[in-house]
């Protein structure tokens, strides 16, 4: 939509073409200017759509959506772990973390899910 707002725009004022419509500039300026607009909008919403999911030997390194830095919890420290349909809740014995995959794609989901799995077996062999 901004390049087309663009490209017409340039071609009415360097090539002065005539359109029927009353208000033609307006509309192609206002085309240009929502384009811009969606581009910003994505733009800024790009970086809240991050996720990275480490399982190291001793720890999980995790950064979600909207987390300035990555966090890290020690698998030692670990109570519990429920799988929910798109969160996780990691126990631990300050309280509970919750990690959300809201828009994870499902095959990627399905292998963070199967891995948390793992880990709730381990942790409750260790218990």
């Amino acid at each position: 939509m901004f390049v087309y707002g663009i490209v017409f725009l340039i071609r009415l004022f360097v090539l002065e073409l005539q359109f029927d419509a009353f208000g033609s500039r307006a509309s192609l300026t206002f085309i240009a200017f929502q384009g811009l607009v969606v581009i910003l909008q994505y733009a800024i919403a790009l970086p809240n759509t991050r996720y990275f999911i480490e399982f190291g030997d001793n720890c999980i390194s995790y950064l979600l959506p909207k987390q300035c830095s990555p966090e890290s919890i020690q698998l030692q420290d670990v109570n519990k772990i429920v799988i929910k349909l798109n969160e996780v809740d990691i126990h631990l014995p300050e309280g509970k973390k919750s990690l959300r995959f809201n828009n994870v794609e499902y095959k990627e989901l399905k292998q963070i899910k199967q891995r948390f799995e793992e880990l709730s077996v381990a942790v409750g062999k260790q218990l």
